[in-house]
């Protein structure tokens, strides 16, 4: 089964040749990449990475952009590397928390929301409902960063904590989410019913998950949560897409829980985008 990454990162040329300019029209930008040692890519870099890696096809995810014309800058990026690279990327979707009916043509999902850079917060339900109503109408998944509220402090480690993605799961029970990074942890409280039953429409990503956890946290979920609710995801270029195989290459999993896990559960996911993006078909 093909090797599906669905969490990865990209940006247009002309955010990379002119960061320090990028760094001063968005303070969450520069949090994240005002080191100049901190990694941004390129679609090209990116594919140069799966042939490395031996990945078939990713997902490239939005930035959190608070101006929204920067938004619509990625988006056009993100729409024009899906198309010139068909069957190896499918794009997700750069959306303002106030847009009511977003122009979500040629995407597959919503994302990566990031709550902090962008302003608002998960709890605020009526802000957020109406481009989860057009995620809703049109199968589409949103994927929110989660972060865990112990251990060290890291560039975008934010305010998301992982009782904020749960009631808005709760909320919107008919919407399709992906929990980021592990879901800050959430995971673990799906051991409570009621807290499972919440989340049933939840799955969550490995995304820099070996900067976070033991890799034994990957078997561990797995038990908790079942073969089809995690999607392997590197967060490239914060981590090598090779590496992070190797390390799961390394794992003791059963045939079926690395295929959907490598794989199948992304494919699974987005299918009803299928039809507008080659690398699920």
């Amino acid at each position: 089964m093909p090797v599906i990454d669905a969490h990865t990162h990209i940006f247009p040329p002309e955010v990379i040749v002119d960061r320090e300019r990028f760094c001063r029209r968005d303070a969450w930008f520069a949090a994240l990449y005002g080191n100049p040692l901190a990694r941004i890519a390129t679609a090209e870099d990116l594919i140069r990475s799966m042939d490395r890696a031996g990945v078939a096809s990713s997902v490239v995810l939005s930035f959190g952009w608070r101006d929204r014309a920067l938004g619509e800058l990625h988006n056009a990026y993100l729409l024009d590397a899906a198309r010139r690279f068909p069957g190896r990327l499918t794009a997700f979707a750069h959306v303002a928390p106030d847009t009511a009916d977003p122009d979500l043509d040629g995407f597959a999902g919503i994302g990566e929301w990031m709550p902090e850079g962008q302003g608002f917060d998960l709890d605020e339900h009526r802000r957020l409902a109406g481009q989860l109503g057009a995620a809703r109408e049109r199968r589409l998944p949103v994927l929110s960063h989660v972060s865990e509220p112990v251990g060290h402090v890291y560039p975008g480690k934010s305010n998301v904590k992982p009782e904020q993605f749960w009631r808005l799961a709760r909320a919107f029970p008919d919407n399709r989410f992906i929990a980021a990074h592990w879901g800050g942890g959430l995971l673990f409280y799906e051991l409570m019913p009621e807290v499972r039953l919440d989340l049933r429409n939840v799955q969550y990503d490995t995304a820099a998950g070996r900067l976070l956890y033991d890799t034994a946290i990957i078997p561990f979920a797995l038990g908790v949560l079942g073969p089809s609710k995690v999607l392997w995801g590197s967060d490239y270029p914060v981590l090598s897409q090779r590496f992070d195989l190797r390390a799961v290459a390394q794992l003791t999993l059963g045939a079926e829980a690395r295929e959907r896990l490598l794989g199948g559960n992304c494919r699974d996911l987005l299918g009803s985008a299928g039809d507008r993006s080659p690398s699920l078909q």
